[in-house]
C-alpha cells in the first residue's frame, strides 16, 4: 500500500502543471474500512485503507464553438474488486475524452452502456451498492459513445464497445453494442437500455452464472435493462430488472430517506441462474451514512447472503458488517 500511496502523490503532482495551464479540477477520495466478516471458512475482522482515488477532469471551448473534455481517474486497488487488498497496484480506472455541442455528446473511452446506465438507476446504499454481478459491461477505453442533450425529460443513448477484431475473444466488454432511452423529471427517472456482447470468460463456470450451450466465452448474447425510481421527498423508491440471454436474470429493489445530514438505505437483490440445478443468489445490504462536512463521511453497512451464495464453489460470499469513515475532495 507504500507504494501505492508514493504512486498516486507523484500522479498528483504531474497535474499540477494540467491544472495550473487549464481549465481543470483535481479530485480524489480515500476511504478507511472495518470489516467484521461471517464467511464459511473464516470469522474475521479486517481494517484498512481499502481504495484511493486521485483524477483530473476539464473542458475547454474549441475555436468551432463545440466543447472538448476529458476525464482521467486512477485507483490503488484491482478493477475486478474494489475492496482493494495491500498489494494492489496504482492503475487507471476510468478514462474518457468527449465533445459537446448542440448535437449531444460523443465519449471515447469509458462510459457505461445503456443496460449498464438503466440498472443503475436505483442503487443507494452506500456500501455493498451493486453487490450482485449486472448484465451489462462498461464500454472500457477503447469504446465510443453517443449521448444526446436532454430534450422535455428525455435522452437518447448509443454505443459500442472495444472493437478488437478478434471474434474468439472473450471478454464481456469487448465487440458489443447498445442503445438506451431515459427520461426524467423531478418526480420520476426512467431508463431502459438494450444490446448484445459477448459472455465473457467466466460464464462458463455454473456458480458465477449460467450456462450456455456452445463456445461459452465467444458467443454473442442479447442483454437487456430496465431501471427507474421515484421521489416522494425525502424518500426515494427504485427497481430495476435485467437480463443476459442464456446466462441469469437480475432484480433489486432500494430504498432511501434522508433526514438532513443521516441517509438511511436499503436494498435487495437477486440473480435467477439460468444453470440446470443451480440456485439463485440473494441478498439485503442496508446502510446509514452521516455527512460529517468537509466532504467527510461515516457509514455503517451490513449484507446478509443466503445459502446459495454463502456455499458457492468460486466466489462464495460472506456476511458482512462494516463501518467507513471516507473523505473525498
Amino acid at each position: 500500500m507504500k507504494k501505492s500511496i508514493i504512486a498516486l502523490a507523484v500522479a498528483g503532482a504531474m497535474t499540477v502543471p494540467m491544472v495550473a495551464q487549464a481549465d481543470a479540477t483535481l479530485f480524489g477520495s480515500v476511504r478507511y474500512d472495518i470489516t467484521d466478516s461471517d464467511a464459511a471458512t473464516s470469522t474475521h475482522t479486517d481494517s484498512e485503507i481499502n481504495r484511493m482515488r486521485i483524477g483530473v477532469k476539464g473542458e475547454e471551448t474549441m475555436d468551432n464553438g463545440l466543447t472538448a473534455g476529458y476525464f482521467i481517474r486512477m485507483e490503488a486497488g484491482t478493477a475486478a474488486n474494489v475492496e482493494a487488498s495491500n498489494d494492489a497496484a496504482v492503475h487507471m480506472s476510468k478514462i474518457a475524452l468527449y465533445i459537446a455541442g448542440d448535437f449531444g455528446k460523443l465519449i471515447l473511452g469509458d462510459a457505461d452502456s445503456p443496460v449498464e446506465y438503466a440498472e443503475g438507476r436505483q442503487t443507494y446504499t452506500a456500501v455493498y451498492d451493486g453487490s450482485l454481478e449486472v448484465a451489462g459491461s462498461e464500454f472500457t477505453n477503447g469504446g465510443i459513445s453517443y449521448e444526446s442533450n436532454v430534450v422535455n425529460g428525455f435522452q437518447f443513448r448509443a454505443g459500442v464497445g472495444d472493437i478488437d477484431g478478434a471474434d474468439t475473444n472473450a471478454v464481456a466488454n469487448e465487440d458489443s453494442y447498445g442503445i438506451g432511452l431515459s427520461y426524467g423529471n423531478d418526480l420520476v427517472d426512467l431508463a431502459i437500455g438494450f444490446g448484445e456482447e459477448q459472455l465473457g470468460s467466466a460464464t462458463g463456470t455454473a456458480n458465477l452464472g449460467g450456462i450456455k450451450t456452445g463456445a461459452l466465452a465467444t458467443d454473442d448474447v442479447t442483454v437487456w435493462g430496465l431501471g427507474g425510481q421515484v421521489k416522494l421527498g425525502a424518500l426515494t423508491i427504485g427497481a430495476a430488472v435485467s437480463d443476459k440471454e442464456d446466462y441469469a436474470t437480475y432484480g433489486s429493489l432500494s430504498a432511501k430517506y434522508v433526514i438532513d445530514k443521516l441517509t438511511l438505505a436499503g436494498q435487495y437483490e437477486v440473480r435467477d441462474l439460468e444453470a440446470t440445478g443451480a440456485g439463485d443468489l440473494k441478498a439485503v445490504n442496508v446502510s446509514a451514512q452521516y455527512a460529517l462536512g468537509g466532504n467527510a463521511s461515516v457509514t455503517l453497512g451490513y449484507i446478509d447472503w443466503n445459502t446459495e451464495a454463502e456455499t458457492l464453489t468460486t466466489n462464495a460470499k460472506a456476511d458482512e458488517l462494516k463501518l467507513r469513515y471516507a473523505i473525498s475532495f
